[in-house]
């Protein structure tokens, strides 16, 4: 039904093909009981000779109630699987969550995007992939694999085996604020952003009132009016954001949330 019908609602899915039992019935050979992958798919194998990991997950933990902790998980898991390998240089190249529902109350994705660049950032060895442009609003498991796939595979060709593809997202590296001028600067553009012409609906900001926005090589630059000492921008902060900011390397740029004192 997907094949032919791509927007078709799970709703109606459903009502013609029976409702899904889930949660299956438990027990001891659940795969989702307590440790259940871990000890039938990882620790069975283990340690045989790899590269690294590609990992894509997050969903299950993006209820406010648990968000908070992903980065302390996602960091001790990548701790233990290099140790089960018995390779504490293993590399660990992770997807970003993509866009998913129109905005429940209940998930928090911009808060599990957050902490995975966080635990990348601060860990040898790990690379983090955008998906940003990526998912289906009522689909947590979208129907899209190839662009994920290729994606992490971009990563692991650049940072393992040292090919000149292009892998790196365009993100934030500094933000300056001067006069009524508030400039953001990106690395990993592929020479520069691409910037729509209606602008950038995901694009907030609080401290002052946007005035102008214009991208210019690899930089954004905001004019604003009324601006106070700080002002906060963030983009793409919400479950299912307008991601339309793309570097010239084709890639959509990682969401941030940056608040800029004036020089």
């Amino acid at each position: 039904m997907k094949v032919e019908n791509p927007d078709i609602p799970f709703a109606d899915i459903t009502a013609r093909a029976g409702a899904f039992p889930w949660p299956p019935p438990w027990g001891r050979t659940m795969l989702r009981r307590p440790a259940g992958p871990f000890e039938t798919m990882l620790k069975r194998v283990a340690p045989v000779a790899l590269r690294g990991f590609l990992f894509y997950q997050g969903e299950q933990d993006s209820t406010p109630a648990r968000a908070p902790g992903y980065a302390a998980l996602l960091t001790a898991m990548i701790a233990q699987w290099r140790a089960l390998f018995e390779d504490e240089t293993l590399f660990f190249a992770a997807a970003q969550l993509p866009r998913f529902g129109p905005e429940p109350d209940d998930e928090d994705w911009p808060a599990i995007r957050a902490a995975q660049q966080a635990v990348v950032d601060s860990t040898p060895g790990a690379a983090l992939t955008c998906l940003l442009d990526c998912g289906e609003r009522d689909n947590v498991h979208p129907t899209d694999k190839r662009t994920p796939g290729e994606r992490l595979a971009a990563v692991a060709l650049a940072h393992v085996y040292d090919e000149p593809v292009q892998a790196d997202a365009p993100r934030l590296a500094r933000a300056g604020l001067a006069g009524e001028k508030l400039t953001l600067r990106f690395v990993c553009t592929g020479g520069g952003l691409d910037v729509p012409e209606e602008g950038l609906p995901s694009l907030r900001v609080e401290g002052a009132a946007l005035k102008r926005l214009c991208g210019c090589d690899d930089a954004l630059v905001l004019t604003l009016e009324e601006a106070g000492p700080t002002v906060r921008v963030r983009y793409a902060q919400e479950n299912w954001p307008e991601a339309v900011l793309m570097g010239e390397n084709g890639l959509p740029v990682f969401p941030f949330d940056v608040t800029v004192a004036r020089s």
